[in-house]
C-alpha cells in the first residue's frame, strides 16, 4: 500500500503529534487500571459489562469535545444508548436490590 511514506509525514514538522500520542497513552493507560480495579472490587462480569460501554462514551465524549456534531443522527443516539442502558442492567446486581428491599 506504500504507506511508509505518509507515516514518516506524520512525524516531521508537527509538534502536537507526540503529545498527543502521550496523552492517548495515558488515557489508554488509566482505562487498563480502573478496568482491573472494578475486577478486583465488583467482580469480572460486571465490570465486562460496564467495560464495554467504552463504545457509547467516545460518542457522548466526541460530541462533547470534539464537537463532533455529525454523530448525532437517530441511529447513533439509540445504539449510544442502548450500549448504556444494556450495560448498566448487565452490571446490575438484581438478587441484591431484592435482598435489602427484603429486610
Amino acid at each position: 500500500m506504500k504507506g511508509w511514506g505518509f507515516t514518516v509525514s506524520l512525524f516531521n514538522g508537527t509538534g502536537w503529534l507526540i503529545p498527543t500520542i502521550a496523552i492517548a497513552a495515558l488515557f489508554a493507560t488509566a482505562s487498563y487500571l480502573f478496568y482491573y480495579r472494578a475486577i478486583t472490587q465488583i467482580g469480572a462480569s460486571k465490570s465486562m459489562a460496564l467495560n464495554i460501554t467504552y463504545s457509547a462514551w467516545a460518542v457522548v465524549f466526541s460530541v462533547i469535545f470534539l464537537k463532533a456534531t455529525e454523530l448525532l443522527n437517530p441511529v447513533t443516539i439509540l445504539c449510544t444508548v442502548a450500549v448504556l442502558v444494556f450495560g448498566i442492567l448487565a452490571g446490575a446486581d438484581y438478587r441484591e436490590l431484592v435482598k435489602k428491599k427484603a429486610s
